[in-house]
């Protein structure tokens, strides 16, 4: 973690959030590992619950349910990134398909490869259409889901001043913040079964993307900004993956300042897995006047009558295509809808 970033973020505690009380800044609680610069290990705390959360590999894990996220991703913390494609076949044929190792050298490799291979339908397309809709970004935003961190340095690129690329996934954000380090990205990618091929790229990078980008683990839910801290948040095909998506437009809504845009996308690709059936927005229903159509309930979500009270205002509209590599045979191909908000 940049000590730079902390300073601008300012970000707060979470747990406090979570139970109403008053924004409660953190403070840095500990550095074991680090310089005047940045911190690689040690811990932040809250200045009013005492809830302390850990910084490891240089990414701050600020999540009220942060033992359970560690506890669920330890390989994602653990993992390697010297093995060799002959050491990481042993592995996987050893672990099985259904190993916590395979599915996240799965997941990792099939969204590098779509964030950073510019294979046709990726992130890098995907993020245009997506800001083509909002103005120029400058400023504070929030990339919410970063995953690879695409959208993120797209973000940069287009002028935005500060990026929090944000995520839960402690895999991807090691492998994006390890990217930022180096201009380096390896993965192994899935030809079929537990085969895969290693792939190495080297990504030309804004030369001060590093600088500009903080990597942090975070919830979506429970943000851990300042309201009115963002002039912009990016949400990226995230609203169809989460528990409660509604609630994330609300929170997203609330650290955004006045006359900020929420820029979204999804594909609506609803599963009762990640998005409890009542949760979903659209996808049922299909006798109402909408006709279960997800992208006409979000429009009437973020429309003039504001169901939700969430101070958001639609202001445009499009569609764009997704891909995401599943094996050498097969590739799953969505089609995207998105939508800006401006904040009222």
């Amino acid at each position: 973690m940049q000590l730079s970033h902390f300073e601008a973020l300012k970000p707060i505690c979470p747990v406090c959030l979570l139970a109403g009380r008053p924004e409660a800044r953190l403070r840095i609680l500990h550095v074991e590992r680090g310089n005047s610069h940045r911190i690689d290990e040690g811990a932040l705390g809250c200045t009013a619950c005492q809830f302390e959360y850990p910084i490891l590999d240089g990414i701050p894990l600020i999540m009220a349910n942060v033992r359970d996220v560690v506890r669920s991703q330890l390989p994602g913390l653990l993992q390697r990134d010297d093995l060799s494609p002959y050491a990481a076949s042993l592995f996987g044929d050893c672990a099985g398909p259904d190993s916590e190792f395979e599915r996240d050298r799965y997941r990792i490799g099939a969204y590098a490869h779509a964030h950073w291979s510019d294979a046709p339908h990726g992130a890098g397309p995907l993020t245009h259409a997506a800001l083509a809709l909002a103005p120029n970004p400058d400023g504070v935003w929030l990339d919410i889901g970063c995953s690879l961190g695409r959208s993120a340095v797209e973000l940069v690129r287009a002028g935005a001043g500060i990026v929090a690329a944000l995520d839960l996934n402690l895999g991807m954000l090691r492998a994006f913040a390890q990217l930022l380090r180096t201009g380096k990205l390896r993965y192994d990618l899935r030809r079929v079964g537990v085969v895969y091929d290693r792939r190495e790229l080297t990504i030309e990078l804004p030369t001060d993307a590093h600088e500009r980008i903080a990597v942090w683990a975070c919830d979506a839910l429970a943000l851990p900004f300042a309201a009115g801290t963002a002039q912009g948040t990016l949400s990226i095909n995230l609203i169809d993956c989460m528990q409660f998506p509604v609630n994330h437009l609300i929170e997203a809504s609330r650290v955004m300042a006045s006359g900020a845009h929420l820029v979204l996308s999804s594909p609506f690709d609803w599963s009762p897995m990640a998005t409890p059936f009542e949760a979903w927005i659209g996808g049922h229903s299909a006798r109402g006047p909408l006709a279960g159509s997800s992208s006409a309930e979000l429009e009437r979500i973020l429309g003039p009558s504001d169901p939700g009270k969430l101070g958001l205002r639609l202001t445009g509209t499009s569609e764009s295509a997704w891909a995401v590599h599943v094996h050498e045979r097969a590739t799953m191909q969505y089609r995207a809808f998105l939508a800006a908000a401006r904040k009222l």
